[in-house]
């Protein structure tokens, strides 16, 4: 039940950036994957990289046969935290290669 006397409600607006905010592709950072198929093996990579609180500017997976190649661009990592990442990524069993940057990660 409403009162005549309640001003109306104003729907709530959301301030938007002007600009919309990107990283220049020479800061991002390359993560590629080659894994075995497995239904999880994606959410578990992504699960490692929101461990170390990074997000993902963009994610591509393509599925053949028996394997899965992931392609994962970071956005604002350190080339330390990158490193810290292959090498968790690399940890995982149905993982079978990991470059980094195009460096091979073992």
């Amino acid at each position: 039940m409403t009162n005549a006397n309640t001003p109306a409600v104003q729907p709530r607006r959301f301030k938007t950036a002007t600009q919309p905010t990107k990283t220049p592709r020479s800061e991002l950072v390359s993560l590629e994957i080659e894994t075995d198929d497995c239904p999880q093996v994606l959410l578990r990579i992504l699960g490692l990289i929101a461990r170390d609180g990074s997000i993902p500017a963009t994610i591509g997976a393509t599925r053949s046969d028996d394997r899965i190649a992931i392609a994962i661009e970071l956005d604002r990592v350190t080339e330390t935290a990158g490193e810290r990442i292959a090498l968790k990524v690399c940890e995982l069993p149905t993982v079978r290669k990991v470059w980094l940057a195009g460096r091979r990660i073992d």
